[in-house]
Parts: C-alpha cells; structure tokens; sequence
C-alpha cells in the first residue's frame, strides 16, 4: 500500500505536475522476478533473473514508463516471491573458478590477499576474505550462488542494515561495495518512481560486473545482445510474466552504475540499429560510467586514448584528458573525448536524436573509472545541443554521500546521517577504512541528486 508524506512540486514538459513523495517504508504491492531463458543451445547459457515492480493502479493505454537496470552484481528473488526457490542460470564453469582461486593464492606485491579483497582494499584477514573470494569466484564466472543481501523494492533503510551489527556499529565482514557507494539513495529513486507512475526492472549480468558493452565488436558475439532482445520482444507482446503490455518499450529509461552506465551507451547505439528491438529511449541515467567505446584497447581505443597503454600493469587513475604522454594513460581507465556513441559519430546530423542524458560521478578521485567519463560524454552532448545535466559529487559532500549529509534536506529520512560524522576524512586515493563505514570513491547514487534524476527522468516520459 502506497504511503504518502507530501506532495513536491515539479515542472515537466512545460506542464505543472506534482511529484508524489512515498514514504520510505514503501514497498510495492506488485512486484516479482522472471527467470528468463534466452540461450542458443544447451551449451549456452543465456538464463538469467528479471526483476520487476509496478506502480498501483491501472497503466496507461502503453503500459508504464520502465527505469530499468542492468546491475553490476546479480540480484536474487526475494523470499517472499512466489518462484523464489527456483534454479535461474548458474552452471557456472569449474575451470573458472580454480583458475581465480589460484590468482587468489598467489602473492601480489606486498600483498598475499586475493583480487577480490585487494580490489575492496581488504587486507586484513580477520574481514573474512576467504568467503569474500569465494563468492567473487562465483559471481565473476556466472554462477548465481551470491548475490546481493537486499532485493529489487527493499525499503532504502533496509538495503543499508545489514552493514551494521545490533549495536549500531559498521560490520565489515558484511557491507557490499553497492552499499557504500549509495545503495541507499538508488533504492529511495526507485521508491520515487513507482509512486510517480514508473514501473522499475533489474536485469542481471551474464557474469558479475559483465556487460557486452564496450563496441559493436562485444556486442554482436555476446549474450546481452539476444538475451535483451528476446526481453523487449516479450515485454512488446505483453508475453513477459503473463502480465500483458504493462510496460512500455517505447519509454524505456536504461540506467547503469559504473560497467551497467556503459551498458546504457551501448543500448543507445543498438536503439539506431535495423537489427535490434523496436524500442525508444527516453532518457538515459549514467552514474560513474558514460560511453561504450570507453576501456577500449588499441586499435579500437579513439581519441586521446588511441595509444594508450594496454599493459593490465598500468594502474595510473584519473582523468585521461589531462595526462601529456600517452603512455601514462591506461586502456583501462580512458573514454574518449568527443564521443557518446558509433551511430553519432557517423552521423553529427543526427544528433538531435540523441536520448537527454542525466550524469553523475565522483568530482576529484573515481576508483574505478575514467574520472573524465561522465564530462566527455556530457561536453560532446553539449557541443551537439542535446539536452543533458552533469552532476560531480566534490569535496566534503563525497565524505558522507553514502548516508547522506544532514545539512541536504533530501536527506532527512536517513536514519544513517549521525554515521556521517563518524566516517573518516579522505587522507589519500585509498579511502577504505577498516573499522568505519567509508562512501565509495565511485558512486551510484546520492541525495544531492535523487530528485534532480527523478525530475529529469519525468519530463522527458
């Protein structure tokens, strides 16, 4: 049952409409998850969860307005679903895993830590890295045996508890990196959305932290490219769920964090394509990640990051705009200047076409992007008039981003914000702090920008 706090103001499409404010005990009264087969073979598997949720009441002759979203890291069925029991994917390839636990054994540096707790700067082997590497291995190779400890439509507070003990203190041996990087604030978006007439949708990754997004090259051999299409053939005939045209393809609103914002870039480009979905974007949601040429190597890279240094070594981070010698700037941390995507850069023309785009990233340090991916992308949107806001989260506000700062009204429901004072200044690029809960230096969501993205996203449906 819908909850109602207050009524916002908002001006859309040059009409006054008023936003509906839920409250943040909200949960949708209809909501569920697919399992959704689009393999080629037996030997292809192409089988994953779809996760969805509607707005009360009856749809609009089209169906809802659809946010959805490819995730990062595989979202399971909530207990209380129906068919939360059954199998989706997850025969998951042996050799993968051993290969991983063996890079997981070995020595790096001065760390004797495995990738997955070196990259969540977790050195400690107190914090319980083994299972931590355990299920890295398994999300990372596709199986379906981890995944995220909240779901679709968890209320904001709940998606953010399980990163403290009964006693209010920050238990790291629990807290996933989509919590600290803003979990809370995109739970509440979706909240805001379904009170406001936007069905909501999850679509997980082949693998975790996988998407076929970085060219034509990826897309056209990859499992996304069949798996979406079989998806918004099935939405189109109301097939999906058996729930009939209740979601409209024609106002799609594709959102992403980090390799997922990608993925929104690469749809951009397959939506102009004669051989993909009859489907219209409204409007596009990146949050640390941008265009689908982005982490190319030569001789796909473009732009400054044509000669880029592909040696998996190179580690320098930043923005790739501003280093002098090219060898500085590393394949995997460059998005080109000038570019959004294939189908602009053959057509300038066309570029009125462009779906309005909505950016947010990190302002001064990103731990896992190109810190000039969301400005390279904006300014080449801008340079060609197409509308689009870019938002950096800079200095004290990155601190507490993650709970929300007391002094951002948008904020006040958190019942986090006294965290805020207990979070360590930044003192370096490693921000990870053992014992305190610390905001991710690559950022997913934020108050400062809840209701900018939700008023962006309504005027453009």
């Amino acid at each position: 049952m819908l909850l109602l706090t207050a009524i916002l103001p908002l001006l859309a499409k040059q009409n006054a409409k008023e936003i509906v404010e839920p409250s943040w005990e909200f949960v949708p009264s209809r909501q569920g998850a697919e399992c959704l087969n689009a393999s080629a073979t037996s030997n292809n598997n192409n089988t994953r969860w779809v996760h969805y949720a509607l707005p009360d009441g009856k749809p609009p002759a089209d169906g809802w307005p659809l946010f959805i979203t490819f995730e990062v890291k595989n979202f399971l069925p909530d207990p209380s679903l129906p068919n939360s029991n059954e199998t989706c994917g997850g025969a998951f390839d042996t050799q993968c895993i051993n290969n991983i636990t063996q890079a997981c054994n070995a020595t790096r540096g001065n760390e004797t830590k495995c990738f997955y707790c070196s990259y969540d700067f977790l050195k400690n082997p107190a914090y319980g890295c083994e299972e931590r590497d355990k299920e890295f291995a398994y999300e990372f190779c596709g199986g379906h045996k981890y995944g995220k400890i909240w779901h679709l439509a968890t209320t904001p507070n709940a998606s953010l508890a399980p990163c403290f003990f009964a006693n209010g203190t920050f238990d790291h041996t629990v807290c996933q990196f989509e919590q600290e990087a803003g979990v809370l604030w995109h739970q509440r978006l979706k909240q805001y959305l379904l009170a406001n007439g936007v069905a909501v949708m999850a679509v997980n990754p082949y693998e975790g932290d996988t998407w076929d997004c970085f060219g034509n090259e990826y897309w056209d051999q990859g499992l996304d490219k069949p798996f979406l299409l079989k998806l918004f053939k099935e939405l189109e005939s109301g097939e999906f769920g058996k729930l009939g045209k209740v979601m409209n393809t024609k106002a799609l609103i594709p959102h992403g964090w980090s390799v997922g914002a990608h993925m929104v870039s690469q749809l951009i480009q397959a939506s102009f394509s004669t051989n993909f979905a009859n489907i219209n974007i409204a409007s596009g949601i990146f949050f640390s990640g941008a265009s689908h040429r982005c982490y190319n190597f030569p001789p796909l890279a473009l732009n400054q990051c044509s000669s880029c240094n592909s040696s998996q070594l190179c580690d320098t981070i930043g923005c790739s705009n501003h280093f002098v010698n090219q060898s500085q700037i590393c394949c995997n941390y460059c998005c080109p200047e000038s570019y959004t995507e294939d189908y602009f850069a053959q057509n300038p023309h066309e570029y009125s076409a462009h779906p309005p785009s909505f950016l947010v990233q990190m302002g001064t340090y990103d731990i896992n992007a190109d810190l000039c991916a969301t400005r390279n992308y904006y300014q080449a949107l801008q340079n060609h008039n197409v509308s689009s806001e870019l938002h950096l989260i800079e200095s004290e506000a990155a601190r507490c981003y993650c709970v929300g700062d007391p002094s951002d009204a948008t904020a006040k429901g958190s019942p986090y914000l006294p965290y805020c004072k207990t979070i360590p200044v930044p003192v370096g690029p490693t921000t990870k702090h053992p014992l305190n809960l610390t905001c991710l230096d690559h950022v997913m969501g934020t108050s400062m920008t809840l209701l900018p993205a939700l008023n962006f996203i309504l005027k453009y449906i």
